[in-house]
């Protein structure tokens, strides 16, 4: 039971409106909760968005597919050769972050996705540490965004002459047993509190939005 009020702490406010509102048809109270209601519900989803400006892409050619980016928080940028998007946090940011997509064709020796992509992963990994001194294996499997399966791969570097960055290049197809182009996707982030460790990479900041909405096809992230 609520502890009572002294009277020189009166009129409360339920004494000023506690008679206008027992006095409300049953039906103007029910209405009254329920927008009370609906601007609660607006003030939490405003809170959750965080400002939020979400912006879809659609690229159609070589390989198509859809996805969304925050771009508040990240830029378009011209792709370097051979790729076809390429989104990075604004040049001002101190913690950088970078997100690109290019097409990749499984070769023939390899088979389908669902059989070759481990072997064809390894000669990547290869590739990698050849092309870069810093290169780390940090890990590798199997992966799957959206329902669309694929093969990842986890390592570390450095960047911008001596600061540790981590990065996930993840090869996408429609499924397992096609013949279709996919997608090699590159995120590479430097590390900060919001990104302390390679697992963290696709899974916070924000290059997480990008890489969670990506879809093959123009169907629509």
């Amino acid at each position: 039971m609520a502890a009572p009020v002294l009277p020189q702490f009166r009129p409360t406010l339920a004494d000023l409106v506690g008679p206008r509102w027992r006095a409300l048809p049953r039906a103007a109270r029910i209405a009254a909760w329920a927008a009370g209601g609906l601007v609660v519900a607006l003030l939490v989803a405003l809170a959750v968005r965080g400002g939020s400006d979400r912006t879809d892409v659609v690229v159609a050619r070589p390989v198509a597919f859809t996805l969304s980016y925050d771009a508040s928080k990240l830029v378009r940028a011209t792709p370097e050769p051979g790729a076809s998007l390429l989104l990075r946090t604004p040049a001002a940011d101190r913690d950088p972050e970078r997100f690109s997509v290019r097409p990749v064709t499984l070769p023939q020796d390899f088979g389908t996705p669902g059989a070759g992509l481990p072997l064809y992963a390894s000669r990547l990994i290869d590739e990698m540490r050849r092309a870069d001194p810093a290169f780390v294996l940090r890990g590798e499997g199997r992966a799957r965004i959206n329902g669309q399966p694929g093969y990842q791969i986890l390592f570390q570097t450095v960047v911008a002459g001596d600061r540790t960055a981590y990065g996930r290049r993840t090869l996408l197809f429609k499924d397992d047993r096609t013949t279709d182009p996919g997608a090699d996707i590159t995120i590479l982030a430097v590390r900060s509190l919001a990104m302390p460790n390679v697992d963290a990479v696709g899974s916070n900041g924000p290059t997480k939005l990008p890489y969670r909405s990506f879809r093959l096809g123009v169907d629509g992230p």
